[in-house]
């Protein structure tokens, strides 16, 4: 269970890599792709097949691309709603077609929520996916750094409060998560001290294991991040207090 919790704590991005043709929904786990669905659709490219009207085919085209999204987007919900894990989302694709998918209803608000944006893609199928992830790198950035944010800023505020859950500092840590009253611990990427011949990195990524604690890398792109640093570049979420 210990080394569970470590590999659900890989980042998990969703893709979405579409157009009229095909799509792929993927997670990218950690740096690892898993690849979860694909789907080929029939939808008629513009010309007009022999013998219609352009507006009567038009509009059979209509109707065939709207029954193509809603089918991608029944995919995409039953997918994220699987995998709450993930915390952000890239829709991808050439051309329009996935920016008409996102103005529409359809995938459900929760699912929209997390979509960090959108990625054009020359290619749909498995090397669109490897492209999204190219191109996509500064919105997945972004994410990471928000998702940092968030836990320094719940920690910042925690650490004063006379009964609150969070320490700071080397042997503080040290001693709550060998008594497993860790629940979270928080390293700085900066934190550069050696301890057993190992970095501290790898230490606590070893030590982690034993007591079923999380373990969160930050970096110092943020104010909280500094701030973090400053307090030494350590700390913990308790699970419960400890003298």
């Amino acid at each position: 269970e210990p080394l569970q919790d470590m590999v659900e704590e890989k980042e998990t991005y969703g893709i979405i890599n579409l157009d009229k043709s095909e799509v792929n929904i993927a997670l990218l786990v950690g740096k690892k792709i898993e690849n979860l669905i694909h789907m080929e659709s029939i939808v008629p490219g513009k010309s007009r097949a022999g013998g219609q009207s352009s507006a009567r085919f038009a509009r059979v085209r209509e109707g065939m691309l709207n029954d193509w999204l809603k089918q991608i987007g029944e995919a995409a919900n039953k997918v994220f709603g699987e995998h709450k894990e993930v915390i952000g989302i890239i829709v991808s694709g050439p051309g329009p077609i996935k920016d008409f998918f996102l103005k529409e209803d359809y995938i459900f608000a929760d699912v929209k929520m997390k979509v960090l944006g959108t990625v054009d893609t020359s290619y749909t199928g498995e090397h669109g996916v490897e492209e999204t992830i190219v191109k996509g790198e500064e919105l997945i950035k972004e994410a990471s750094v928000f998702k940092e944010k968030k836990i320094l800023q719940r920690f910042l505020n925690e650490l004063p409060r006379p009964s609150g859950l969070a320490i700071h500092g080397f042997k503080s840590v040290q001693k709550a998560l060998e008594m497993g009253a860790v629940d979270t611990l928080v390293l700085s990427e900066k934190f550069s001290e050696k301890i057993e011949g190992k970095d501290a990195i790898e230490y606590f990524e070893e030590k982690v294991e034993n007591y079923g604690t999380k373990l969160v890398i930050v970096s110092d792109e943020t104010r909280e991040g500094v701030q973090f640093r400053e307090l030494g570049g350590i700390g913990a979420f308790l699970r419960y207090r400890v003298e």
